[in-house]
């Protein structure tokens, strides 16, 4: 069961505004906007990156809630990290593993530059990962061409478009299960885009955190062979992490 981070800062004017409709059964353990050197308030994010400053908490020609927010960079030629080429955070230590039973919301703003260059080949943004112990990805979100397609255990994958120059706002809440008792609902912007109940939606004795930013494993691969794709830059703002009042 995750455990809730000293302090997860105050929310801004529109931090949650659009998980308001689907969380009123969940309490707040972390919430980072990133005004704080990149690293959020007292949120230790574990990172895995190639340079620390490509993930870096910047100020930005289109603002979200607050004066920062973090942007994510990977270069084609940078070393691999976890075996890849990948600039992400992970969850926090200190929060903690998803498990059996867990009910967690889990939610975002990703903005896509009106210069990024659609690739065919698929970059992951969003992943659900189990442990060393429990390997598996059960939920994933990632950007393929000029959309964003959201997959996962029990639920119909799915793709939307993939809106470039304003924010995208994704949230998901997941009640684990490995005995088809569980839930998944994705919301991308208020609306429900995709979900399953009565599921199983995680591998037994599953450990599973969370992961978000850019893995972009085509270049690990070589499949990659768009000339014009070299380095992706992505950002972030108003991570949040919810755990349900009923357990």
């Amino acid at each position: 069961m995750p455990k809730a981070v000293d302090e997860a800062g105050p929310k801004s004017s529109e931090s949650i505004v659009f998980l308001e409709q689907f969380m009123s059964d969940a309490v707040e353990i972390l919430h980072d906007g990133f005004e704080e050197d990149g690293e959020g308030l007292n949120i230790e994010w574990q990172k895995q990156t190639a340079v620390d400053d490509h993930l870096l908490s910047t100020t930005f020609s289109a603002p979200h809630a607050g004066e920062r927010v973090l942007r994510v960079y990977v270069h084609k030629d940078d070393p691999y990290v976890a075996n890849g080429p990948r600039s992400e955070y992970s969850s926090p230590q200190n929060i903690g593993y998803f498990s059996e039973g867990d009910e967690v919301w889990l939610a975002l703003s990703v903005y896509f530059p009106n210069d990024y260059i659609d690739d065919s080949e698929y970059e992951i943004i969003w992943q659900l990962h189990g442990d060393h112990n429990s390997p598996g990805v059960p939920f994933l979100v990632r950007s393929v061409g000029d959309k964003l397609e959201i997959m996962g255990q029990g639920i119909d994958n799915i793709t939307i478009p993939k809106t470039k120059g304003q924010w995208m706002n994704i949230a998901v809440h997941h009640l684990f299960s490995s005995s088809n008792s569980g839930i998944t609902e994705a919301f991308v912007n208020t609306e429900l885009v995709t979900s399953g109940t009565n599921i199983s939606n995680m591998r037994p004795d599953q450990n599973i955190y969370w992961k978000f930013g850019m893995y972009k494993s085509g270049w690990k691969n070589g499949n990659d062979v768009n000339p014009n794709v070299v380095e992706r830059t992505l950002y972030f703002d108003d991570v949040y992490m919810g755990l349900s009042l009923v357990n």
